[in-house]
């Protein structure tokens, strides 16, 4: 119960750090050139602005535990792979599918929780009311949900699944 209430007590500096790193470590994988510190400096100030904002807070808050539970998941059935297979290869070939399948499901997750911590997200949904909406978010909503919008849409994800498998070696 006290490391509950010592968790629960920090939730901002539990955010600030993790945001800090990911980002950090973010801007180092993307290789930007320029000194480790512009990079922590920048990795600093975007996490400033995460934590001053206490729904984006209780956000990342309510988040973490299914991301974490998705890299644990991804862990565990990479370990039941390889004890299964004793092929290097065949272990190398299914890591990006099973990348690919974890990302899809953390974004899903990410989605519902958004529209879950963030009330007036609902808003824009269809058929919902445009009440707490502005006027360029109305405009927004109706180009959103209008045919030409849904055929181009579909038209660009059938375009570009084609030139995937074309391209693809």
């Amino acid at each position: 119960m006290a490391l509950q209430n010592f968790l629960a007590d920090y939730n901002s500096l539990w955010m600030f750090v993790i945001v800090f790193a990911i980002v950090y470590f973010g801007l180092l994988k993307l290789g930007l050139q320029g000194s480790k510190i512009v990079l922590a400096i920048i990795s600093l100030l975007i996490s400033f602005v995460v934590i001053s904002s206490v729904s984006t807070t209780n956000y990342l808050v309510g988040i973490l535990p299914f991301i974490i539970l998705l890299m644990v998941l991804g862990f565990l059935i990479v370990l039941v792979l390889m004890f299964v297979t004793k092929d290097a290869a065949a272990i190398e070939k299914l890591k990006g599918p099973l990348g690919v399948a974890l990302f899809i499901i953390a974004i899903i997750i990410c989605i519902t929780l958004a529209f879950n911590y963030f009330s007036h997200l609902n808003n824009i949904l269809p058929n919902s009311s445009n009440s707490g909406l502005s006027s360029g978010l109305v405009q927004f909503k109706d180009l959103i949900y209008s045919d030409n919008f849904i055929e181009f849409f579909l038209f660009i994800v059938v375009s570009g699944t084609v030139f995937f498998f074309l391209v693809k070696k």
